[in-house]
């Protein structure tokens, strides 16, 4: 959307990786308030995006909007956008996690329940 009214060419990609594992914050330079956090997971890439907004709005005139896709497979896995600072105003920054860090596999499926042991006939009970 370069080029575009209301749109940004300000991207910020950032990528999670096993020894560079990464948390994203904004925050609003006028006050040093972390406004939003975000633990990318490793093997995620983030992009943020910033669009102009509410230019009567003097405290949160902008919209940030980002994404979280897997780095492999591509896939959508996070996205939303919230109101922020004017463009002089936002910062985003960035912080490595204590490395190294490993990609969390995939939550297990469900399993069926365990068949009930069979029941045994109590001692001293022999038919015949």
């Amino acid at each position: 959307m370069g080029g575009c009214i209301y749109s940004s060419s300000d991207s910020h990609p950032y990528v999670s990786r096993t020894w560079s594992p990464k948390t994203i914050t904004l925050v609003d330079s006028r006050t040093g308030e972390e406004l939003w956090r975000y633990d990318l997971a490793v093997g995620n890439k983030m992009r943020i995006r910033f669009y102009e907004g509410d230019e009567t709005d003097l405290i949160m005139p902008d919209e940030m909007r980002w994404e979280v896709k897997d780095v492999e497979s591509g896939k959508v896995i996070d996205s939303d956008e919230l109101p922020c600072p004017p463009e002089g105003v936002r910062r985003i920054d960035w912080h490595e996690r204590p490395a190294p860090e490993y990609p969390k596999p995939d939550a297990p499926r469900g399993e069926p329940a365990p068949l009930p042991a069979e029941a045994e006939a109590p001692e001293g009970d022999d038919e015949g």
